[in-house]
């Protein structure tokens, strides 16, 4: 059942406005994969609920090739990639930090 069964692959690029730490947070319910510069960063893979995975990394200022993988199975839904460094309080990434 396409309601409860499904999966998703975004890909694109993340602008990264200043060099630094960034702490990346993978929230999903059900499996999440985020892969950035081609490297698999966070799996939080497998049938779950909601919860979250986090990463520090290095990053440099300028934009980065960014996928995030995603299954749905069943029960609760959700989805949702946040960060946050020295200059930006921990926040969801919004649509003016990515580009195709």
């Amino acid at each position: 059942n396409e309601e409860f069964d499904f999966g998703l692959v975004f890909s694109g690029y993340l602008n990264v406005p200043a060099t630094g730490v960034y702490v990346i947070y993978l929230s999903s319910d059900d499996g999440g994969r985020l892969f950035i510069g081609g490297e698999q960063v966070i799996d939080y893979d497998g049938i779950h609920g909601m919860g979250e995975k986090k990463v520090s990394l290095a990053l440099e200022e300028g934009f980065h090739p960014i996928e995030l993988q995603h299954f749905q199975h069943l029960g609760g839904k959700g989805l949702k990639v946040s960060w946050e460094s020295n200059e930006i309080p921990k926040e969801e990434i919004g649509a003016k930090f990515f580009g195709r």
